[in-house]
Order: C-alpha cells, then structure tokens, then sequence
C-alpha cells in the first residue's frame, strides 16, 4: 500500500485546475503558493501546489521514480524532506481526493490531476501550510542522473526497433516515428529508470508472433541484433543531437511528447511524461545489452542500457 492509503481528505477543496509544472523544461527549483494539503494515514500530509518543478512518480506506468527534494517555507525558517511525490486526482465537481492511477480510465477526464508532495509536518498543524509561499528544490544530481538514463532508455528503443526491422514477415504491427515496426511497444513488459542504468522487459507471447514477428530467428540472430542497436546508437550519440519535451500546456495532465532530432534528418518521437537530457551532447556512449530469459515458459527479453556522460 502507497503512504496514501484509503484516508485522504483535502482541507480546502480549493483545486481548480491540473498542476502547473516545470520539470519537462528542466527546471529543478520554483516558488509557489500552496493551494491545498491534503491528510494521509500515519500522520503525513500532501501538499498540493500551484505551481512545481517536481517530478512525481506515475503509478499507471512508474517507469520513472519521484525526484527526491525538499519543500522549504519561504524565508528558510522550516525545511521539509519531500518522502515522496505522486499523483493525486481531484475530482473537478465533488472535490474528492484519489490516487490518480486507481481512477477508471473512462473517468479521467472528470478529475483534475495534481503533483502531491508528501512530507513529515512535524509538530506543524497540516493547516499552517495553507497559502504559504513555499520554495521547492529539487535533488539537482539525482534527477540528473534519471534525466540521462531515460533520455537513454528511449534512444536505445529506437535503435531496437531499427536493428529488428527485418524480422517481421508482415505488417501487424504499428511503425515508430522512424517507420520501423514498433517491437518496443508492441512487446514492452516493463521499463525502469535508474540512477546508473535503465531495464526494460519485453515479452514475446503467441499475439506478437500472429503479428509477423519472427521470434526464433530473433533470438537465434540476438548477438547480431544487440551489435546492430549499438552500431545505431554510437552513430547518434556522435551526432550531439538536440532533444526536447514539446508540450500542449503548462499543466501536469497536458500531453507531452519527447523529441530528438537525428543527424540524417529523422527525427525520433514518443509520448512521454518523464524528464531528459537537453541533447545528446554531453554522452560519450550508450552501451545496449540484451539478454534472453525464459519466464514461466515464456519468451522475454531484458534489455540494459548504460549511458556514460562525458567528464567536465
């Protein structure tokens, strides 16, 4: 169970819109107004702001931890460790409070979806917290270090669905922005974000082969494969390319899109609510390993990407 628990309550209600973020455009540090606080179970409280740089965990798809920070009363008399950072929803007409990732599908669009900022209050009343400014930094190394490997992860995505083009025998699966068969949405199982390297777990089930996959000849040809997504990465990664994050709004809850333009004029592009590299310019090497695995009888493969930044 979360730290959220079943016992949530806001003190306001005083929510109107989405959180205002900041992290897609890097920033690590912003001053705000708190809106709401919500209480949660064991004597923590969330608290909601206007507006903040944190990246909160998703827990739909938490490939990519919370940033870890701290929250400071503005002043700098009172400092609070961020334990955590999630998304909340807040329903736009009841003003109830839910975990966002336990809100139905079909019912998103009526919730309202917040960056919660859980801390300690200490012997602070949750009340206290209520319109105070407050000053939010964030853990400038740690994010950085998952700024890397997920800008990482999604290069070497790209690359994998290049080097195994070639072995689908027919058109049942969707293309990537760079018009190869998508292998990495097609077969994803799970992804992770780490500080020194990123894992993703693709399964390769009896749906992806009716799709056209040849899955024997895949793994049979795997060293030939890996080399392959190398040979791409290394060719991008000395290319220095920019990457962006082109978002329709402001809010925690607009869409948002990553973007890396490649040397050849292509340019790679997925969905993505995390955070990233301004470009490829600071890496040195992106090292790809696959390694095949078999999972209750199922085929899967986990896939390790390394990212080594260049020194200062």
């Amino acid at each position: 169970m979360s730290a959220i628990g079943n016992a949530m309550n806001l003190l306001r209600g005083a929510i109107v819109e989405s959180s205002r973020v900041t992290f897609p455009g890097g920033a690590v540090t912003g001053e705000s107004k708190v809106l709401d606080v919500a209480m949660l179970v064991g004597g923590k409280i969330a608290l909601l702001l206007e507006e903040t740089p944190f990246h909160p965990v998703d827990a739909t798809w938490p490939d990519q931890p919370a940033d870890r920070g701290m929250i400071q009363l503005k002043g700098g008399e009172r400092t609070f460790p961020v334990e955590d950072c999630q998304i909340f929803g807040v329903h736009k007409e009841t003003k109830d409070l839910a975990e966002m990732a336990k809100v139905p599908g079909k019912e998103k669009q009526n919730w309202f979806a917040v960056v919660a900022h859980i801390i300690n209050p200490q012997e602070l009343e949750a009340g206290s917290f209520l319109e105070e400014t407050v000053v939010a930094n964030v853990d400038a190394v740690y994010r950085n270090a998952l700024n890397t490997h997920h800008t990482g992860c999604h290069m070497a995505a790209a690359a994998l669905n290049q080097a195994t083009h070639s072995y689908w025998s027919k058109g049942g699966a969707r293309q990537d922005s760079l018009k190869a068969w998508d292998l990495d949405h097609e077969a994803m199982d799970t992804s992770m974000i780490f500080e020194n390297r990123s894992e993703d777990l693709y399964r390769f089930g009896k749906s992806i082969k009716k799709k056209g996959l040849q899955t024997e000849q895949l793994f049979s040809d795997l060293e030939k494969v890996q080399q392959a997504a190398n040979d791409f990465l290394a060719q991008w990664v000395a290319s220095g390319a920019p990457v962006a994050i082109q978002a329709a709004g402001p809010h925690l809850d607009d869409t948002r899109t990553w973007h890396c333009n490649l040397p050849d004029g292509r340019e790679v592009k997925m969905f993505c609510g995390g955070s990233h590299l301004p470009s490829l310019s600071k890496i040195a090497a992106i090292q790809y390993n696959l390694e095949p695995l078999t999972v209750d009888g199922e085929k899967k493969l986990k896939a390790t990407t390394v990212v080594t930044l260049k020194s200062e």
